[in-house]
């Protein structure tokens, strides 16, 4: 097996699919392997579409169901099941 430089892995598990390299902020090496030609812009666009896009559709679904919570809550049905006590 040749040795390869950490930017070659980098785009190496980007063009087979991977989207994210888990548990790096190392820009430097993505960077340098699209500097080589090794990534396209047009795959780095794609998986920061694909993330982007995960990312808000399951924040938006959290919104929603706390949205809807709140809306099943009265405070004269159901203060004495709130976590949370208002004073006026």
């Amino acid at each position: 097996m040749e040795e390869m430089s950490i930017p070659e892995c980098f785009a190496k598990a980007v063009n087979a699919g991977t989207d994210i390299v888990a548990d790096s902020n190392d820009i430097e090496n993505l960077k340098a392997a699209y500097e080589n030609g090794w990534i396209s812009e047009r795959r780095i666009n794609e998986a920061n579409v694909k993330l982007l896009t995960e990312m808000f559709e399951t924040y938006r679904k959290q919104a929603a169901e706390a949205v809807s919570e709140l809306e099943e809550f009265t405070l004269t049905d159901n203060y004495e099941e709130a976590d949370i006590a208002l004073l006026f």
